[in-house]
């Protein structure tokens, strides 16, 4: 949508950082005096085409008013983010065997399923 950003994050010091399908990271800034953390999960873009440089793709909704959003999205190429290690309760061995998968999603809330379905096995259902 319109107020939907497209976010690809570079490690500065050429590390590398896989992030497992279902778990997500922390953004963290200084808003006027304040430490402001929120979670996103990175998503797979399919271009076609692999990557030569390891990055991290966001898709994240720019909330006006929101506590971090409006600085993120003043960001240009080059600026720092500080982003944490990787954290989350969900893991894919929760789907093998699963013959159906019901997924509901609203808004940017459809990330988590985005970074899951490359793998989701090909006898599975998705609903």
């Amino acid at each position: 949508t319109h107020d939907t950003s497209h976010f690809v994050l570079k490690s500065f010091n050429q590390s590398h950082m896989k992030i497992p399908p279902g778990q997500h990271v922390h953004i963290r800034d200084n808003i006027e005096g304040m430490e402001i953390t929120r979670s996103y999960t990175p998503v797979q873009i399919i271009t076609g085409e692999k990557r030569q440089e390891a990055v991290i793709d966001f898709l994240i909704k720019i909330y006006p008013d929101g506590a971090l959003t409006p600085k993120l999205d003043l960001l240009q190429p080059g600026d720092e983010v500080e982003i944490s290690d990787y954290t989350g309760d969900f893991t894919l061995d929760k789907l093998h065997g699963k013959s159906t998968i019901y997924l509901l999603a609203a808004g940017t809330g459809i990330t988590p399923m985005l970074s899951i379905l490359p793998e989701i096995g090909e006898t599975t259902k998705i609903c």
